[in-house]
């Protein structure tokens, strides 16, 4: 008897103990729920690193967070999204609208590292219940980039840096630009229910585009050969970075009609209105000699037969 009643003082300890332990029902703390975006060494794109996040209260967890954003990262091949030459001078939040204020330094980040930078941030920092957009500031003064005055952003923003959360679609509509059949212009062609596959929606257009036409009465606008380092969308531009062979791999149809099979395709989405296409990252390039990549594309549905 005696035994029997200390197994069941055990057994109540034990469950009492496990309580404890396990938070009694309670969710754990969020810190594990948190990432850190961090910008890739090549440029090519962002990636994550699992925060934690122990600070509490909203300045305590912005202020972590905006820290971390700016040290090292563990993760192999990935750096820290605010280099070690810009200082956050501090932030504001009103209205779920978080202001950074960044050091003059910021300046001197350019081209798709600076939009990784941002991208970085604002998706850091929307993971935060009370944060719904970010606004960049530099001295005190809305950031300006190519003459124009940035907004606050969220994560929409940087929809192709979003795949593989939740939210994402895992099927898509698509309308593709390839070419008609004997090659004197393009020709709109529709396909349903396509797989994401954890693409963004951009990407898999590029990749679809890629991959040819599925039917014998349109031809593919790329080789099958050509790469893609990157696709990312930023300020309602979408920017599509090629390796090398972009320029090398010989299509068999005209080459306006390679760049307009890209551009026409991306710009069916509705929250894209350019298109910038660039070799490992550079847009200071003619496609074969031919069309210059400086400029953001717009649609040309002169082509479209």
């Amino acid at each position: 008897m005696r035994k029997r009643f200390q197994s069941i003082i055990n057994f109540i300890f034990v469950c009492l103990l496990t309580c404890a332990l396990c938070g009694c029902g309670q969710e754990p703390p969020k810190e594990s729920g948190f990432y850190v975006y961090c910008v890739n060494a090549d440029f090519h794109g962002v990636s994550t690193v699992l925060a934690k996040l122990e600070a509490e209260g909203e300045n305590g967890q912005i202020e972590e967070l905006l820290k971390q954003l700016q040290e090292e990262q563990p993760k192999k091949g990935c750096i820290n999204a605010v280099p070690t030459s810009v200082k956050v001078q501090g932030y504001s939040l009103t209205d779920k609208i978080l202001t950074v204020d960044f050091s003059e330094t910021y300046y001197e980040i350019s081209g798709q590292q600076e939009r990784l930078c941002r991208s970085a941030v604002v998706l850091t920092m929307v993971q935060l219940d009370f944060v719904d957009s970010v606004a960049f500031t530099v001295e005190g003064q809305p950031l300006v980039i190519d003459g124009e005055i940035v907004e606050a952003m969220n994560h929409n923003n940087f929809a192709s840096d979003m795949v593989g959360e939740e939210g994402r679609f895992e099927k898509t509509d698509l309308i593709l630009y390839y070419a008609n059949q004997d090659g004197t212009a393009l020709k709109e062609c529709e396909k349903k229910d396509v797989a994401l596959d954890g693409m963004s929606v951009e990407e898999l257009i590029v990749h679809e585009l890629i991959q040819g036409p599925e039917k014998s009465d349109a031809l593919a606008t790329l080789s099958n050969q050509v790469k893609v380092n990157s696709v990312t969308t930023v300020d309602n531009i979408c920017y599509v970075d090629f390796a090398p062979n972009f320029l090398t791999e010989q299509s068999i149809v005209p080459n306006r009609l390679v760049i307009y099979s890209i551009v026409n395709s991306i710009l069916e989405l509705t929250d894209i209105n350019q298109v910038q296409i660039t070799v490992d990252g550079d847009d200071n390039l003619f496609y074969h000699e031919d069309i210059s990549l400086a400029k953001p594309f717009t649609r040309n549905l002169d082509l479209v037969e």
